[in-house]
């Protein structure tokens, strides 16, 4: 199985996240893979400076990053990774008057038959939630990226499965529609098990003077992989709790039309027997400060809530 990984122009990074290096991504790679480095120059004879380090949860951050390569591609360069774990692959900056010097695209070449794993790094952070002065504040106690498995992977759909309903927005509620003067935000939470296969079909309304937005998340972690279209689906990487964010805003300052509330259709499926309201059976939501990014959100509580300030630690 033959994966991109990265396909990026290298250009002067005056923001670089190391002294010497324009980006440095990070990767989930198992032990045999295959990395093929192609170089496209837009300087004739330029080659490109490329590191390999093994890294920890913390991938950049990390205070035991080691390296174990580091070569110059002047067209194509090969690595073969020799144990599972992250990866840093820091990229060079070029010199300022240099600009744009090429296009780096890297392929991983999956060292086992398995088409659900994930080369792309999971970030998580864990956190508890308190009670303080009748508020409910979010805590992060740590965060890092998963090691033992990579992020779920949005991706076209394409297939005809059979599929059973989670959510319908023409006949069933958000779990929340909040709408100010600028924007109108609907929410809504969905349960998922280890390698359900979920499939969103979001179709936006088109207007000439108003923007749609939508977007996915998994529970104390950060975004899914990749973007969502009219019908996308992907694989739950395990047990968790999904949430589906849509709001609309005006596209230009100074516009006073109103907001409509109905913007977008919107239909979650899954391939597994699904209760439509199992998600309300087994959780309830409270409004929680979230300190890690200082902003108000539902939290989903599992039912009983119990009657103390200490509430749950997700880990």
């Amino acid at each position: 199985m033959n994966t991109e990984l990265l396909n990026i122009s290298i250009t002067f990074n005056e923001r670089w996240p190391r002294e010497g290096y324009m980006f440095i991504p990070t990767f989930l790679l198992t032990k045999g893979d295959k990395l093929v480095f192609d170089w496209s120059p837009k300087i004739e004879n330029r080659k490109l400076k490329v590191e390999i380090e093994e890294t920890d949860n913390k991938a950049e951050y990390s205070h035991n990053r080691k390296k174990i390569a580091s070569f110059e591609i002047s067209k194509t360069a090969h690595f073969e990774i020799p144990q599972t774990g992250l990866y840093n692959i820091p990229l060079e900056n070029p010199n300022v008057n240099e600009n744009d010097i090429g296009c780096l695209i890297i392929h991983r070449e999956c060292s086992i038959n398995d088409f659900n794993q994930s080369p792309f790094p999971e970030r998580y952070y864990d956190y508890y939630i308190v009670k303080e002065d009748s508020k409910y504040i979010k805590k992060c106690t740590d965060w890092g990226y998963k090691t033992d498995f990579g992020a779920c992977i949005i991706e076209d759909y394409l297939d005809n499965d059979d599929l059973k309903l989670v959510f319908d927005s023409s006949t069933m509620d958000y779990h929340s529609s909040l709408k100010d003067e600028n924007r109108i935000t609907k929410t809504i939470f969905f349960s998922a098990n280890k390698g359900d296969k979920i499939v969103i079909n979001s179709i936006k309304k088109s207007f000439e003077k108003f923007i749609v937005v939508c977007s996915i998340d998994k529970i104390n972690s950060i975004k899914l992989w990749g973007n969502l279209s009219n019908s996308s689906y992907f694989i739950s990487n395990e047990d968790s709790i999904y949430k589906f964010e849509t709001y609309i805003y005006r596209r230009t300052y100074g516009c006073l039309d109103e907001l409509p509330d109905e913007f977008i259709d919107l239909k979650i499926y899954r391939n597994t027997d699904s209760d439509v309201n199992g998600f309300d059976k087994d959780y309830e939501l409270i409004s929680v400060f979230n300190s890690i990014f200082n902003i108000t959100e539902l939290e989903p509580i599992k039912r009983p809530v119990a009657n103390s300030g200490y509430i749950q630690k997700r880990v």
